[in-house]
């Protein structure tokens, strides 16, 4: 069971190397995240998690240095050489003298609308995450559910979505699986990503509000015992 406070540090990276994204970090504080912080904390209390503070957000200074690039190739020789590559860049690279369970890279860039086309993805051996992230406060709920995701994956939470089709998967995508009749959903589950609305439609969660964290997601991160 999870029975402590896990530290969570942001290091914020300027991804373009612009004067406009620098600014949006430079203006950055600890307190800009406490809505992720806030959306543990209630959702481990409805799983009856008992514990005040399940996540502590801190943010590091600013990396200066880029994280290694996605394999071209997608085997699984090249996945892992990438993920030992990367768990070294993140140990050369740390800026952050305090506590630390979780490291998220967010990676910010002049993005103009919502399409992010790079990846963010979550690793659980190294406990590492790298978010993709506009730097402007207008998309800001949208960085807030992909550091959500991301870090639930470095706690041991997978997808609960199709690859191809990007539709929850019954019933462990869906927010309310024994909702009747099942569409439409009003929320997402977390590691889904997405509200499904019938059988082939979905629509994207506006903020942190719309998510929650099914059984399954939270047995995954051990905040339910199934034993």
């Amino acid at each position: 069971m999870w029975v402590t406070t896990l530290h969570v540090v942001i290091y914020p990276i300027n991804a373009d190397n612009s004067n406009e994204v620098q600014e949006y970090i430079d203006s950055l504080e600890k307190k800009d995240f406490d809505p992720i912080e806030n959306f543990m904390r209630e959702e481990a209390e409805l799983c009856g998690l008992k514990i005040d503070e399940p996540i502590a957000i801190h943010v590091a200074p600013e990396i200066k240095e880029m994280p290694p690039s996605l394999p071209e190739k997608r085997d699984a020789m090249d996945a892992i050489l990438w993920s030992l590559k990367t768990r070294y860049w993140s140990w050369q690279t740390d800026t952050y003298d305090g506590p630390g369970d979780v490291k998220i890279y967010v990676l910010y860039r002049t993005f103009k609308n919502e399409d992010v086309r790079e990846i963010s993805l979550g690793l659980q051996k190294g406990k590492i995450g790298i978010v993709q992230a506009p730097a402007t406060d207008t998309l800001i709920n949208q960085t807030f559910l992909a550091i959500a995701h991301e870090m639930l994956h470095t706690f041991g939470a997978t997808d609960k979505y199709d690859y191809e089709t990007l539709l929850p998967i019954y019933p462990d995508g869906f927010a309310e699986p024994g909702q009747k009749p099942l569409y439409p959903q009003r929320m997402a589950e977390i590691m889904a990503g997405v509200i499904p609305v019938s059988k082939t439609e979905f629509k994207k969660p506006k903020n942190l509000d719309e998510v929650t964290l099914g059984r399954k997601t939270c047995s995954e991160i051990k905040w339910l015992d199934e034993k």
